[in-house]
C-alpha cells in the first residue's frame, strides 16, 4: 500500500519539474508523514499538526507557516482540540488503538497534551475499546466517544463495539473515564441543548436502526425508540437543537 502510495506522489507534478504546484517556487516530496489531525489552540497561538507515520507532533506558526518544533506523540492516529472558549486549546486530545501488542484483544489509546509545556501529561489504554467518532456536550465539559469494530477475527472476537464513552474534561488534565453506557452500535451522536446546558444525548443504534435517549447530565439511558426495524446504517442530527 506504502510504495503505490509513492508512486502516485511520485507522478504529481511540482515547481521544481515545471508542474502548476500552487505555489511558486514550492517543492512536494513524498513521504510517510501520514498527517492526520490539525488543531489551533488559541492559548498559544500555534496549529498542531500530528504525524502519524512518523510519530510526531509539528508545532506550527499559522502567520509564518514554518514548523517550530517536533514533539514525539508515537502510537496514535488522530488529535483534535479540547474547545473552551479563551482556554479552547489548551490541551488536545490523541487517540489511537495498539493491534501488536496483544494477539487477543485491541487496545485503545487516549492522550492529553498540553500545549504549553508540549508535553503528554496523561494517557490511559483501553482493553478491547476500538475509537470510533467524537463529540463534545454544549458545554464542553464531556467529550462522548463511540465505538468500532477493527482487529483480527480473535480480537473482534472479545471487542466491544456497541458502547458509548463519556469522558469527564472538567478533571483535565487528567482523564476520567465516567461512563460506558451500552447503546448498541452507534451510527453517530447529537444533543439536545436548553438555555446552554444539554439536556438530552442521542444515540443512533446503526445495527438495530433505534434511537437511545440519554440523559444529559447523568447520561443514563432513558429509552430507545424504534426507528426502522432492521437498518444496517443509521445517523442522526438535531434541527434546531437548541431551546
Amino acid at each position: 500500500e506504502s510504495e503505490r502510495e509513492d508512486d502516485i506522489a511520485d507522478q504529481i507534478p511540482t515547481a521544481r519539474d515545471g508542474g502548476s504546484a500552487g505555489n511558486a517556487g514550492a517543492t512536494f516530496q513524498p513521504n510517510s508523514a501520514f498527517p492526520h489531525g490539525l488543531a489551533y489552540s488559541s492559548v498559544t497561538g500555534k496549529l498542531y499538526n500530528l504525524n502519524s507515520g512518523y510519530g510526531t507532533l509539528a508545532v506550527i506558526d499559522p502567520l509564518t507557516n514554518t514548523i517550530e518544533t517536533r514533539t514525539p506523540l508515537k502510537g496514535y492516529s488522530n488529535l483534535f482540540a479540547v474547545p473552551g472558549g479563551e482556554q479552547s486549546g489548551h490541551y488536545l486530545i490523541a487517540r489511537g488503538a495498539d493491534r501488536k501488542t496483544d494477539p487477543n484483544h485491541v487496545i485503545a489509546k487516549i492522550a492529553v497534551l498540553d500545549t504549553v509545556t508540549q508535553s503528554v501529561v496523561d494517557h490511559l489504554d483501553l482493553p478491547d475499546i476500538y475509537f470510533s467518532k467524537y463529540y463534545f456536550n454544549a458545554e464542553s465539559t464531556k467529550l462522548y466517544m463511540t465505538t468500532g469494530n477493527s482487529g483480527s477475527p480473535e480480537q473482534q472476537a472479545n471487542i466491544k463495539p456497541d458502547v458509548l464513552l463519556v469522558f469527564d474534561l472538567t478533571a483535565l488534565p487528567k482523564l476520567r473515564l465516567t461512563q460506558e453506557i451500552k447503546t448498541g452500535p452507534a451510527g453517530s451522536v447529537t444533543f439536545l441543548v436548553k438555555d446552554g446546558i444539554t439536556d438530552l444525548v442521542f444515540s443512533s443504534n446503526a445495527e438495530a436502526g433505534s434511537l437511545v435517549v440519554i440523559d444529559g447530565k447523568s447520561d443514563e439511558i432513558l429509552e430507545t425508540i424504534a426507528i426502522t426495524e432492521g437498518a444496517s446504517h443509521a445517523r442522526v442530527w438535531m434541527l434546531g437543537g437548541r431551546a
